[in-house]
């Protein structure tokens, strides 16, 4: 007989057999057999049961989202980087039609841009306006993609022809730029220049060049406020000046800048170095000029100019060497064997009337004309007036030479490049001891004695008087900058024991 089947063991009990509440939900869920069976059309209208998805179509539902944000990254690279390769185009055409505005031809070698700004490569500026000046840069930078804040590095200055022509075109540009053609009525601009230098050719002649190093510029461009414009009226009104227009330009344009280093080389030598600084806003301007740039309140020359202001010049130079002003003895035409030292005052300004007044105190000590025997003091104190365009007459000057004094006429012209003086001078009769007295001094101590022996014992005396006249001119663009020329006439005499 088949043996039985074996009975499986019964399985050990669980806790959710013992679980009251776990029973109860499996009870509820069983259907309930009281319930009516679905029909036909109940059937028809089911939706079946959604199979479970494979392995494979979940990874591609998974992958679609990525896929989506890779391409998305592509577009805006690919468009990124449309917009780098095609963004030096568009600064290039914006800067020539903004350039083109303002009178300008601006030439760029490259152009780059990155998240900090623009950069001009090799930029090379010439404005119509002056067509002796071209500015080159080697880099300028844009902080931003507007041109508010822009930084020109590493620029040479290149300008030709003389003070008055070039000045005359700068004006023209100072004009252009405060028209502000093609600009809204609410753009500031910001230019700064670091590490220039300027090249000036013919700025006193030919043959002349003036070279400044270290410069460093900027330029501020903002649209004029009617009010300023009202209060620079009052203020030429209260200076005394004639009455002018209120400033009409939309806009105003204020330059200042300055150069650790200024020289000028003529043909007879090399004048300087200088220091230099200058401000210039179109309504009260100022240079200023340090003959010894290792002392900052040594010897200077300031000019202010403008129509707020009173034209004025002071020029203040405490007792020096000429050397340590920066005049060779050469390019002033003195004898280079004495080392004379000079004390200077001088001061011009321009009246209400138009008229320019000047004043000049001027101390040459120990200085030896070509041709002397020995060096001398000359002293010149003199007043001048004139109109401010033309040479100024001599309304008192009086110049000593020696134990002379001479009474001096003529004029004095202060030109954009250098100086004229033409006088005439009349030394008044003068007891000829007085000037054996100078001679003897430049003989030695031993003539000063053996002199004053004769006068005091009588045993010999000088006697008569002695007078000149002659002209003097200075010019310092003439290619011999001093002419002398003298007449003398004395009556002097020597007598021994009374006879």
């Amino acid at each position: 007989a088949p043996a039985p089947a074996p009975v499986p063991a019964p399985a050990p009990p669980n806790d959710a057999f013992f679980d009251v509440s776990a029973l109860r939900a499996r009870a509820a869920a069983r259907p309930d057999p009281d319930a009516p069976a679905a029909s036909p059309s109940d059937l028809r209208h089911a939706r079946p049961p959604t199979p479970l998805a494979s392995p494979r179509g979940r990874a591609r539902r998974a992958s679609l989202p990525t896929s989506l944000v890779a391409s998305g990254a592509l577009l805006l690279f690919v468009a990124l980087l449309s917009l780098f390769l095609a963004a030096p185009f568009f600064i290039r055409r914006a800067v020539t039609e903004r350039s083109q505005a303002l009178g300008l031809d601006v030439s760029v070698s490259a152009v780059s841009l990155s998240f900090d700004g623009v950069t001009l490569r090799d930029v090379v500026v010439r404005a119509v306006d002056a067509p002796n000046v071209v500015v080159r840069a080697s880099a300028v930078r844009t902080h931003g993609l507007s041109t508010a804040d822009v930084r020109a590095e590493d620029v040479a200055i290149d300008v030709a022809g003389g003070i008055a022509d070039v000045a005359a075109s700068l004006d023209r540009v100072h004009g252009r730029l405060e028209a502000g053609a093609g600009l809204p009525a609410s753009t500031s601009s910001r230019l700064a220049v670091v590490r220039g230098r300027v090249a000036w050719k013919g700025i006193v002649g030919e043959g002349s060049i003036l070279s400044a190093e270290g410069a460093g510029f900027q330029l501020d461009q903002h649209p004029r406020d009617p009010k300023e414009a009202r209060r620079l009226a009052q203020g030429i009104a209260a200076a005394g000046g004639p009455p002018r227009a209120t400033p009409s330009a939309p806009f105003v344009v204020a330059v200042a800048g300055a150069a650790e280093r200024l020289s000028i080389r003529t043909a007879r030598g090399t004048i300087g170095p200088w220091s230099g600084s200058f401000h210039v806003d179109g309504a009260s301007n100022r240079a200023r000029l340090l003959f010894d740039p290792a002392v900052p309140d040594g010897p200077s020359a300031l000019y202010v100019w403008g129509p707020a202001t009173e034209d004025q010049l002071t020029v203040n130079v405490p007792r020096v060497p000429l050397a340590t002003i920066g005049i060779p003895l050469e390019v002033v035409g003195l004898d280079r064997g004495a080392s004379p030292e000079i004390e200077a005052h001088i001061e011009t300004h321009v009246l209400p009337a138009g008229r320019l007044e000047a004043t000049a105190k001027i101390d040459v000590l120990g200085m030896k004309v070509p041709g002397g025997r020995a060096p001398v003091d000359v002293r010149v104190d003199a007043r001048a007036g004139g109109v401010p365009d033309g040479p100024l007459a001599l309304e008192r000057a009086t110049a000593s030479v020696g134990p002379f004094v001479a009474n001096v006429t003529g004029s004095v012209e202060l030109r954009l490049a250098g100086l004229r003086v033409d006088t005439a001078w009349k030394v008044s009769p003068i007891p000829c001891v007085q000037f054996a007295r100078s001679e003897a001094r430049a003989l030695g101590p031993l003539a000063v004695a053996l002199h004053g022996l004769g006068e005091v014992t009588g045993a010999a005396r000088v006697t008569g008087t002695a007078q000149a006249s002659g002209s003097f001119v200075l010019d310092t663009s003439a290619e011999e900058p001093v002419v002398l020329h003298a007449k003398t006439k004395e009556t002097c005499g020597l007598s021994l024991f009374g006879w």
